[in-house]
């Protein structure tokens, strides 16, 4: 069984603008279907799976339920990621690619993936540049961003509504710019990402789950999903003694986590992060056996 799962930014793979791509990319798998819509889970009782994407339990990167079609962290990857590099660029007169300004594509890969985290790598990554160089890109940097923040303000407006996140990257992003210097202001950085309101819900899809499979044998002991930056190994208890395993194979990525060290000082740890999940076939009604494989390498 193969089949594409839609993620956050496969809208247009998704809508009827992808009509002709579903169809191509369906024939060259020999996938049947042809061009019609994706589904967005997989059941896969052979195997004992329930797989989905996973941004369905990000709030940041999902569609808000009463604005379809606003999704406040395409505002940040589109206004601020995106766009940020460029605004630089065109304010130092340099091309993107410049030394100076290339740690800009690397905020994709920060964690903790929020506005704390942000402006630390920011403050890091210039703090690091020659001395004749850094009060220069530092300037450009704070004017990009006002520009930036404001065409991000007036998206999510236009579009949909300031959620309390968007809110929150919004103002950390306002404090870096308002900062004298690049001194840090208070625990910006966490060592891990925040996963509570993410294993919330996938834990209540699962209890879902677990409820249409009580009257007979359980069909689903794996919980797949991507999306996140890192990897999740998480048992479930659904209900009654039966247990659904959550299993986030994370992102392939090169990652830079903050770290606050006892100096005060911020450091970043950067690697290279790599999962893979094998499950193999069920034997009569018991769980899949599996495989998953974590690798991280220092870089």
């Amino acid at each position: 069984m193969f089949e594409l799962l839609p993620g956050n930014h496969d809208a247009l793979l998704s809508n009827n603008s992808g009509r002709l791509a579903r169809t191509a990319f369906r024939q060259a798998l020999g996938i049947a279907g042809g061009d019609s819509a994706l589904p967005n889970k997989l059941a896969d009782v052979a195997h004992g799976i329930w797989a989905q994407h996973g941004h369905e339990f990000d709030t940041f990167n999902s569609a808000l339920p009463q604005r379809s079609r606003f999704v406040p962290g395409d505002v940040v990857v589109i206004e601020l990621v995106a766009a940020l590099p460029s605004a630089v660029a065109e304010m130092l007169e340099c091309s993107e690619n410049d030394p100076r300004v290339r740690f800009l594509h690397e905020l994709d890969n920060v964690l903790p993936q929020d506005g704390k985290g942000l402006t630390a790598w920011l403050k890091f990554s210039v703090a690091r540049l020659a001395e004749p160089e850094r009060s220069k890109v530092l300037s450009a940097l704070k004017k990009a961003l006002v520009q930036c923040l404001s065409n991000a303000r007036r998206q999510a407006r236009q579009h949909g509504e300031m959620t309390s996140a968007l809110s929150a990257l919004f103002k950390a992003v306002e404090q870096f710019v308002g900062s004298a210097g690049l001194k840090a202001a208070g625990q910006i950085a966490k060592l891990q990402p925040v996963v509570g309101s993410e294993l919330s819900a996938v834990h209540g899809r699962a209890m879902t789950i677990a409820q249409s499979q009580l009257r007979g044998d359980q069909e689903t002991f794996l919980f797949v999903s991507g999306h996140t930056h890192y990897p999740m190994h998480e048992p479930l208890p659904v209900a009654g003694d039966r247990v659904i395993t959550y299993l986030n194979s994370g992102t392939w990525r090169r990652v830079y986590r903050c770290v606050d060290l006892e100096s005060g000082a911020r450091r970043f740890s950067t690697y290279v992060e790599e999962s893979m999940l094998v499950v193999h076939r069920r034997e009569g009604n018991h769980p899949p056996a599996y495989g998953f494989r974590r690798q991280v390498r220092g870089v």
